[in-house]
């Protein structure tokens, strides 16, 4: 027997070094007494008595009775047995002590969520209070960036419905294709029988008064109605006298602001149509403009 090789493998079993060796002892020889086993297993007498009742205990051996008693190993093909029963005890206990710790986290979130509906009570009115307020500048849209005015126009364009009223002012739009698109979507409007009409403001620079002309022909091919003024006082739009687009000067640097506003107002839209009509009975048409520019030319 190699004893520092088998007292090490009863270690999974739980046994100390005194049970090991006990047992191993009872193995060998078929009864013993206490004495006996402490003698053959080298344990000192006064902690025998204390092993074999742990090793009893554990279905490790078993008494005979006598005038003196003896102890007697229980079979090795027992000890599976005692191993497994040994785990489930363990297994148990531990379960026992998750349960323990699931019951109390349990308890600890019915807690929070009792808190949780308490805080869902309070808050809950105002949030509903809210909902029921209109914010008094609701209508208003403030857009910066030049792309997402582009793309705003284009929408509003497409969803018209009777007429688009425009006062063009320079600077104006700067690339081929986002004047495409923009006439694309007017033709689209015509064809539903939406009525557009533009006032545009002459520019001073001869480029911009070519570019202007060559726009004002590529819109009336689709159906727009254009007229031209010397001046006009901001840059707008209006769609159904209902919505309104407009751009102010700053009146700090005396120029075009990049700040567009887009307000949906009925009351505004069709104060600020009066403006337009008034503006468009004064202006020239088209081509009586362009004859008056050309002269002016060559004079």
């Amino acid at each position: 027997m190699q004893p520092k090789l088998v007292l090490k493998d009863f270690d999974k079993f739980g046994l100390n070094s005194y049970e090991a060796k006990s047992y191993l002892s009872l193995l060998e020889r078929n009864r013993l007494t206490a004495v006996e086993i402490s003698r053959l297993a080298g344990i000192p007498r006064a902690k025998v008595y204390e092993t074999l009742e742990n090793l009893t205990s554990r279905g490790f051996c078993h008494t005979i009775p006598g005038k003196v008693k003896k102890y007697s190993a229980v079979s090795p093909s027992a000890l599976k047995d005692i191993f497994i029963q040994m785990e489930r005890e363990k297994l148990e206990v531990k379960l026992d002590k998750l349960r323990d710790e699931i019951k109390s986290k349990e308890l600890e979130l019915n807690s929070k969520i009792k808190s949780a509906d308490g805080l869902v009570q309070k808050l809950t009115p105002l949030y509903e209070r809210s909902r029921t307020e209109n914010d008094p500048l609701d209508y208003i849209e403030v857009i910066k960036e030049t792309n997402q005015l582009q793309n705003r126009i284009c929408q509003l364009i497409d969803s018209a419905e009777r007429e688009v009223l425009v006062f063009s002012k320079p600077p104006s739009l700067k690339y081929r294709n986002e004047i495409l698109q923009q006439i694309e979507l007017e033709k689209e409007s015509l064809k539903k029988g939406v009525k557009g009409r533009c006032v545009y403001q002459m520019p001073d620079n001869e480029d911009q008064k070519q570019f202007l002309f060559e726009y004002i022909k590529l819109a009336g091919e689709a159906g727009e109605q254009a007229r031209i003024v010397p001046e006009i006082p901001m840059k707008m739009m209006i769609f159904d006298e209902k919505v309104v687009v407009f751009t102010l000067e700053d009146p700090v640097l005396h120029q075009a602001s990049q700040t567009t506003q887009i307000i949906e107002h009925r009351s505004l839209a069709r104060s600020l149509k009066i403006l337009f009509e008034t503006v468009w009975q004064q202006a020239k048409e088209v081509s009586e403009f362009s004859t008056i520019d050309l002269e002016n030319e060559k004079s």
